[in-house]
């Protein structure tokens, strides 16, 4: 008997990013796509990663995350955003794992390959400048002001 699919669940509002994503996924994960908080907060199925854009037309991607991981939907969380202030990636560096989209797609899928094939919720420590990996207190300059799409 073969192994099961892993289940990846995508929230991106961008629809040229979500499909590409998702193209490049399916023949390893099965991929369910939403495009808004609202959608994502609908949905019932279990995942075994879900990856999020922070900044989405109707609410915020590591609000949605955390309440899906709360109630057992996404097992492990991974968010792709280029999302620049450092409050934000402080917060959703600590209920998952934040890789800013300037890292670039190929970064993205080996994390995904990690996270997917780990027991923890997080991945390793970074291997990129464009993995969080807060050093600093969060100061005032660090209050969200807005995040870059």
């Amino acid at each position: 008997m073969a192994p099961r699919q892993k289940r990846l669940l995508l929230v991106e509002d961008n629809p040229l990013v979500a499909r590409g994503l998702a193209r490049r996924l399916s023949h390893r994960f099965e991929v369910s796509q939403r495009s808004t908080a609202a959608a994502a907060m609908a949905e019932t199925e279990r995942f075994d990663l879900g990856v999020f854009d922070i900044d989405l037309p109707d609410g915020d991607g590591v609000s949605v995350a955390q309440v899906l991981a709360q109630r057992g939907t996404v097992t492990k969380l991974l968010f792709f955003s280029g999302c620049t202030q450092s409050f934000t990636i402080s917060r959703a560096s600590q209920v998952g794992t934040f890789l800013g989209k300037e890292a670039g797609v190929e970064a993205l899928f080996s994390l995904i390959d990690e996270l997917a094939g780990s027991d923890s919720g997080k991945a390793e420590p970074a291997k990129s400048s464009a993995v969080s990996s807060r050093t600093r207190p969060i100061g005032q300059e660090d209050l969200p002001r807005g995040c870059v799409r």
